[in-house]
């Protein structure tokens, strides 16, 4: 968005997602029935990498230089290097 809070793009992503992380410059967002997480560039606005991830991915938070992405079961963190 811009400062007035104007739309600045629309990006097509299917399915039920999770809440979108913005980490090192790019967008992660869960998307929870495909086990994955998306990875966006903003100024493409476009996806530049799926990454599979476990059950039900929750939002992705950045510590120690990585990514990390929970599953909804509780038993899985997925730590994904940010490149």
């Amino acid at each position: 968005m811009s400062a007035t809070n104007a739309v600045a793009a629309t990006i097509s992503l299917p399915v039920a997602l999770g809440d979108p992380a913005v980490v090192a410059g790019k967008l992660w967002v869960p998307k929870i029935r495909d086990n994955v997480v998306a990875l966006v560039d903003p100024a493409t606005n476009k996806v530049i990498q799926t990454i599979s991830v476990g059950i039900r991915p929750f939002p992705a938070a950045a510590a120690f230089g990585d990514i990390w992405v929970p599953s909804a079961g509780g038993t899985e963190v997925y730590r994904l290097h940010i490149g």
